[in-house]
């Protein structure tokens, strides 16, 4: 028994609930108990002569419950003919039927029937998930009049026939319990009403980078003023860093430069460099966002309040950084990650016919894939925070090989070594990466154990290209 509903119940009903009625179907409506049939009808019968004694309990609710056999998607496991039986012996219940597609257009006329000729107040559908007809069977009862909040559906689909194939007789239990339960929320439910609250159309975008100034760019495209916040001093985040990008191959910074001229010129986007989202309330729609930033006169650093309708996240990212002595980083100054050498192609002259390094002449490359990624408990040591990277980043074999082929093409006499656990290409078009670096002569080495490391040897001997 519900709060609300607690100062009303009275003495010798305590054993009248639904909840005891639904958990001692499960053990005997199952075995056939003709004996427990009889007895939940003397129980019904004492229930009812109980309200007409007590007229101050709340009315009895009249529920009506449908099961839907989903063209077999359901019947099929579930035995929804036991299903609807233990459903009609719950209290409240007034109606349990069988539907072969209770969202069709004569399953819902059904449901609506039933509501206007049983006078059902309450409605349980047990079928597919609420996120796929949640919407068509409030659209039926409302049809009848009936409070679109006064029904519940019940997933015994997914959560049933399709995730216990394997066990019938356990999906019918689970598919009664769960009906059960609807039906003892439902009898505490009341109608509700929707309403309309003031919303903000204005978007709040945190971050500067490539991400956030393209959904800065498409949402003032559609009319809604946005607020860009980056928390350095110029826009551009990780791009600013790079070189030619993947597949397109256009230079980083002209990318950059076109985003910068779309942002500036339209004036449904506000710009706060230096600047950082502090604190963050209320809900979509209406949300107060407090901003720390240099507004006050000469660039003093203040707070503004800012009230938008959505906030797009798009701080970026940080390169993993191997930790001290991980193949061989900080402990060989031959040993670099992706980003630092990114940075040393870029500095080399365009005219430069060969590729320095600390005053040497690279003559060959090895490459390493999964170093901080695909991570395994027991091999890889954690992170400072005790996690893992368990998954794959997505991006570290395009770039690598993109680095790989760009090194071949510009140092030809350069020999370039790839050594992975996979080649992973995700994004359209960057398998043609891995094609044309072969055929460059990037010669390719699998290592099947994580813990292989290529280098340690012959970095002992100092040959560490």
């Amino acid at each position: 028994m519900s709060a609300e509903h607690g100062s009303m119940k009275q003495p010798g009903t305590e054993d009248l609930d639904v909840e005891c009625a639904a958990s001692e179907l499960e053990e005997t409506l199952l075995e056939g108990n003709d004996a427990y049939m009889k007895q939940h009808a003397a129980v019904r019968l004492q229930l009812e002569k109980a309200r007409q004694q007590h007229t101050d309990l709340p009315p009895e609710p009249r529920v009506g419950v449908y099961i839907c056999r989903c063209g077999g998607n359901i019947s099929d496991v579930v035995d929804v003919e036991r299903v609807a039986a233990a459903a009609s012996l719950i209290p409240g219940v007034v109606t349990a039927k069988v539907n072969t597609f209770c969202c069709s257009d004569p399953g819902q006329q059904t449901i609506t029937s039933d509501i206007l000729q049983e006078n059902l107040d309450r409605v349980v559908v047990a079928s597919c998930s609420p996120s796929l007809h949640e919407q068509t069977f409030r659209g039926a009862v409302s049809r009848a009049n009936l409070n679109p909040y006064l029904y519940e559906q019940v997933n015994v689909r997914e959560q049933g026939s399709w995730a216990h194939k394997h066990d019938p007789e356990g999906a019918t239990l689970l598919a009664i319990r769960m009906i059960a339960a609807a039906v003892g929320k439902l009898r505490y439910s009341t109608p509700l009403d929707q309403i309309k609250l003031p919303n903000h159309r204005k978007a709040l975008v945190i971050g500067g980078g490539i991400a956030g100034m393209k959904a800065a760019v498409d949402m003032a495209g559609r009319g809604i003023r946005v607020l860009l916040v980056e928390t350095s001093e110029r826009l551009g985040g990780r791009l600013n860093e790079r070189g030619q990008v993947y597949p397109s191959e256009k230079m980083a910074s002209e990318i950059v430069t076109e985003l910068i001229q779309q942002v500036k010129s339209s004036d449904q986007i506000e710009v706060l460099l230096n600047s950082n989202v502090i604190s963050v309330n209320g809900f979509i729609g209406n949300f107060r966002t407090v901003i720390e930033g240099p507004f006050g006169p000469a660039g003093v650093i203040s707070k503004m309040d800012a009230p938008v309708g959505a906030i797009v996240m798009a701080t970026g990212y940080r390169p993993y950084v191997p930790r001290d002595g991980e193949f061989l980083y900080r402990q060989d100054p031959c040993v670099l990650t992706t980003p630092e050498f990114i940075a040393l192609s870029q500095s080399v002259q365009s005219t430069s016919k060969e590729l320095v390094y600390q005053g040497r002449t690279i003559r060959s490359i090895a490459f390493l894939h999964c170093v901080g990624s695909r991570q395994l408990d027991g091999i890889n040591e954690p992170q400072p925070d005790g996690s893992l990277n368990t998954y794959c980043s997505r991006v570290c074999c395009s770039t690598i090989l993109q680095q790989a082929l760009a090194v071949r093409q510009r140092f030809p006499q350069v020999h370039v070594y790839d050594f992975h656990r996979d080649i992973r290409t995700y994004g359209r078009g960057e398998e043609d990466y891995y094609i044309n670096a072969s055929k460059a002569g990037v010669v390719f080495f699998r290592r099947d154990r994580p813990k292989d490391d290529p280098f340690r040897d012959e970095a002992a001997r100092g040959q560490v290209a």
